[in-house]
């Protein structure tokens, strides 16, 4: 999962928006967590203490065999238009 500052407007290429941090993991990692809450830290190069992924996981019965992922984020820095309150690299 990569994490990105995504700048709102028209024509906003990927390459150009903020990574803030990166998580490896498999499918079998989230669904076998315990107490269905898997939980890592976010990591990008060297850099670490840049917050973390948290994803609860349900067991569905008669499921279509399809994954569903709700997304969601909380306590997020207001980026300012420079920067200044972001994160340093």
């Amino acid at each position: 999962m990569l994490v990105v500052d995504v700048d709102s407007g028209k024509n906003v290429k990927a390459e150009e928006q903020e990574v803030l941090g990166e998580v490896e993991c498999t499918l079998a990692e989230i669904i076998t967590a315990r107490g269905s809450l898997f939980n890592k830290p976010l990591t990008y190069g060297n850099h670490k203490n840049r917050g973390s992924v948290i994803v609860r996981s349900e067991e569905v019965s008669n499921s279509s065999g399809i994954i569903q992922f709700k997304l969601s984020a909380s306590k997020l820095d207001k980026k300012d238009f420079f920067g200044s309150s972001g994160i340093r690299h």
